[in-house]
């Protein structure tokens, strides 16, 4: 039986062939996109040095053909499928509501414009002008483009396609890693002012979704947690909610149909217990009382499956989408507009973090409170101070430096 010697790492592997009277090289030239599992191709000469000569020179036609022959016509809009399907979804480190992100970045906005390329044939231009597009006409309604942080998360998901294409073999090199794409600084809006929540609060009482608002105003839950909860998390007697999954829409765009599920919560620190005040239990039990009313009048038996204590009237589960809209006409009926009008449902959490702070509650409890799993982000992210509170700053300074004139 012939011996096989290893070379070190990228040398590839060199043997004489008994059988043949040859000598043989073996070379890794990636992975199947499939199965998974390693290609190899030999190569045989006269001499040892013929056939690492011969190996050798394959390995140079590789780093200059972007693409293996027997994926030549392989397009982008394939591998993105097959990298989303394949090397994603079975990923459980990607949250249900990102996948679905890319998915749909991926139809409205990278598929018409480079999806039928070939990926051999795809080059940083090809894709430096779909970014250019979409910073310009990139709004599906045509009104205005598309906002850099939008282009980078679309560019995130391209050069991700990309790099796994470059680790299984298939192409050599990344050609979204030389685009140039616009810079952009984070910013986090403000809470809402105290008499902002006030009006929203009062506006709100008439509205389906009231007691999902004031669980938030008091608690600062994230939205995804807020529509997950279950009346089986709720505990009137300990007066608790057991905060424990999110809400995920899996939609399936091959059958066109959409799937709402849970998700695990987004950090470990996530998972946590959460007390509510006497007027959210008063409230709760209304909606608890209202949704019966409801299941029995319409004779529907399987209203609100999900048992959901903030499902629509009809008992589907209310999206994030659709808990957003509803949110932002109530902030038109209050009468905000501007700035107050930006930001949305998140701002109430943002809301709760910086009004407990003010009001002397320890870091560590609101960071408890919230699931932030790091009290730093806590700070960092809701470290907007408002004009009154300089003022107050400013003031205990200028008392401070008035001691003893």
């Amino acid at each position: 039986m012939a011996k096989k010697r290893k070379k070190a790492n990228g040398e590839g592997t060199v043997y004489f062939d008994k059988n043949r009277r040859k000598w043989k090289a073996i070379l890794s030239v990636g992975y199947d996109p499939a199965t998974g599992k390693v290609k190899r191709k030999s190569f045989t000469g006269d001499t040892k040095l013929d056939a690492i000569d011969k190996m050798e020179s394959y390995r140079r036609e590789l780093s200059e053909k972007p693409l293996l022959v027997e994926h030549e016509n392989t397009t982008v809009k394939e591998w993105i499928m097959t990298y989303l399907e394949v090397y994603r979804r079975a990923n459980e480190k990607i949250r249900a509501n990102t996948l679905y992100t890319y998915e749909s970045y991926a139809e409205n906005h990278v598929y018409p414009h480079i999806g039928d390329i070939k990926l051999n044939m795809l080059t940083t231009t090809h894709i430096q002008r779909l970014y250019n597009y979409l910073y310009k006409n990139g709004r599906l309604d045509g009104k205005s483009g598309l906002s850099p942080k939008t282009v980078d998360r679309i560019h995130a998901l391209i050069s991700g396609a990309l790099n796994q294409a470059v680790e299984i073999g298939m192409i050599s090199k990344n050609v979204a890693r030389a685009t140039e794409r616009m810079k952009y600084k984070a910013t986090h809006m403000p809470p809402f002012k105290l008499e902002d929540v006030k009006k929203i609060m009062k506006y709100a009482q008439d509205e389906w979704i009231y007691p999902a608002i004031l669980l938030d105003v008091y608690t600062g839950l994230r939205r995804s947690e807020l529509l997950a909860i279950t009346w089986s998390d709720i505990s009137f007697d300990k007066m608790t909610i057991q905060i424990d999954k999110g809400f995920t829409i899996q939609a399936d765009r091959k059958t066109k149909t959409t799937n709402y599920d849970f998700s695990p919560p987004k950090t470990l620190e996530s998972e946590r217990e959460v007390p509510i005040n006497e007027e959210i239990v008063e409230v709760l039990k209304s909606r608890k009382i209202r949704q019966n009313e409801i299941a029995l009048s319409v004779g529907i038996k399987n209203y609100n499956p999900l048992n959901l204590v903030f499902a629509k009237k009809d008992g589907t589960p209310m999206t994030p989408s659709s808990f957003s809209t509803a949110f932002k006409r109530i902030m038109k009926k209050a009468g905000l507009k501007g700035d107050d009008y930006k930001g949305g449902a998140h701002r109430l959490r943002s809301g709760f973090v910086t009004t407990a702070l003010r009001s002397g509650a320890k870091v560590e409890n609101v960071q408890r409170m919230v699931g932030h799993s790091d009290p730093k982000t806590t700070l960092n992210i809701y470290r907007e101070v408002n004009i009154e509170d300089k003022i107050e700053a400013q003031d205990i300074v200028e008392k401070a430096l008035k001691v003893g004139k």
